[in-house]
């Protein structure tokens, strides 16, 4: 439904029963999930969608539920519409989309996906910039990864929460 609406914001309002109902859905949706219980999850998932179809997040969830229960073709179907919403959604999406190449045993096609993806953003953050780092070393891309661990690691104090994951990564992709 949301890939025939042109929205690049969720809407909710807070005097619409229906969207604050759609939200209780939506907790109940989380908290299954979180217990594993991904249909019962899908099912309350898709009453809030229903009752708030312009808040488009709903389906990063779904998308991840589908994930879970090995349903890799509904999951990317998902993934893939998302990532024509904006740039977080589409860096999102690609890192969920990769993660099915991986599932598939597409180890090429997950990092030229991600490749892409880190390559399109127009100014990436330094947690894109780690999260593609590991995706590099994950996916025995060293010398890639080291390079991208390192424009971190210049990037940030010595204080800030990724500097010790960051100097980690690195050293365990000099390592190997």
């Amino acid at each position: 439904n949301f890939k025939k609406q042109n929205i690049l914001e969720n809407s909710f309002s807070c005097q619409n029963v229906s969207h604050i109902v759609a939200e209780l859905f939506y907790i109940t949706a989380n908290a299954l999930s979180t217990q594993s219980l991904f249909s019962l999850s899908n099912f309350y998932l898709n009453l809030a969608k229903y009752l708030n179809q312009e808040f488009i997040s709903y389906n990063t969830l779904l998308a991840e539920n589908y994930f879970m229960i090995g349903n890799y073709n509904q999951s990317k179907k998902i993934y893939s519409l998302l990532k024509k919403i904006g740039e977080v959604y589409s860096w999102h999406s690609s890192r969920q989309i990769a993660l099915i190449d991986l599932e598939k045993d597409r180890v090429e096609q997950a990092i030229s996906r991600m490749e892409k993806s880190y390559n399109n953003l127009k100014n990436p953050n330094v947690y894109q910039t780690y999260d593609y780092a590991s995706f590099l070393k994950n996916n025995e891309k060293f010398e890639l990864a080291i390079n991208y661990y390192s424009i971190v690691i210049n990037n940030i104090s010595k204080t800030h929460e990724l500097y010790p994951k960051a100097k980690d990564g690195r050293g365990i992709a000099f390592e190997q």
